[in-house]
């Protein structure tokens, strides 16, 4: 941390060149896996998706036997999706069939049954595992 140039009261924050090289590599892998993913629900045999380039900077994708090019570019490409949902049950439920019981067979209109583990926020604020009975 240095004082900013030519800036009162401000600070500029510089990264490690190692700090650098590490978030470079992570999402380089992490676009590798998520480009597989996505060529394998194409379901193509033996496509190669690797790391390339000078500084691995690149992703060569080879698709063998795929005849429409635009469309194997379109799933590539094809943005992410985030949802969230607002989780109003303050109980956590072992399974659908507790769930239903719990609310006399039937759920609440629009009510969706999420799987996930239970989790609760701690005095400052962060996430940690819910203790067994309770969210």
């Amino acid at each position: 941390m240095s004082a900013a140039a030519g800036e009162l009261n401000s600070y500029a924050w510089t990264l490690r060149p190692s700090a650098i090289a590490r978030i470079q590599e992570t999402t380089m892998t992490q676009s590798l896996e998520t480009i597989e993913r996505r060529i394998n629900a194409l379901g193509l045999t033996e496509p190669t998706i690797q790391l390339h380039g000078r500084k691995d900077n690149e992703i060569l994708v080879q698709l063998p036997g795929e005849g429409d090019p635009t469309r194997a570019k379109a799933v590539i490409q094809a943005g992410g999706q985030l949802e969230l949902k607002l989780m109003e049950d303050p109980q956590t439920y072992s399974s659908q069939a507790e769930a239903l019981s719990r609310h006399g067979g039937v759920l609440p209109p629009g009510t969706e049954l999420v799987p996930g583990r239970p989790e609760t926020r701690n005095s400052s604020g962060d996430l940690t595992p819910a203790k067994s009975g309770t969210s």
